[in-house]
């Protein structure tokens, strides 16, 4: 299935500024527009921070550090012969170049892939409990390098 749209989760190492943020997120906007060409890219939506004014649940973000690009491309049905993960790969590899200190998670497939893993973001979601926080993140640290090895 080709949804014509990817969403990129960044989560900034070091917990910056949403300032520092937003510029981050304007270097992927523009790897983006780069790579992507203009005939098959409709639009693309930041949303960085968490506005103090806001609750987490209306955004994916938790705190300054978060941001995500939404992007959306031109539809299959209209002309595009790209596929959506054929740009999703090329944007993660740029990404890794770019921006080597930083957490990336990419979200394909739109509301019917939610739909179909259940409102989850993704078709295998893992959960850390117990009670000690140290143990639980050294955990959490081996499946996610884990991740990261299988990805690459």
């Amino acid at each position: 299935m080709d949804s014509s749209e990817f969403t990129i989760h960044l989560r900034a190492a070091g917990g910056p500024r949403v300032e520092t943020t937003e510029r981050k997120i304007r270097d992927i906007d523009k790897l983006v527009h780069d790579l992507v060409p203009a005939e098959d890219l409709k639009m693309t939506l930041a949303n960085i921070g968490l506005s103090s004014r806001w609750s987490a649940i209306y955004t994916a973000n938790n705190g300054p550090h978060a941001a995500f690009l939404r992007v959306q491309l031109r539809s299959g049905f209209d002309g595009r012969r790209t596929p959506t993960g054929a740009y999703v790969d090329m944007v993660r590899q740029k990404l890794i170049e770019q921006f080597p200190s930083d957490d990336f998670f990419f979200e394909t497939g739109g509301m019917i892939r939610q739909i179909l893993n259940r409102s989850a973001v993704a078709p295998i979601e893992v959960q850390v409990h117990g009670r000690d926080m140290d143990s639980r993140r050294a955990v959490a640290k081996a499946l996610t390098g884990a991740s990261a090895a299988f990805r690459r």
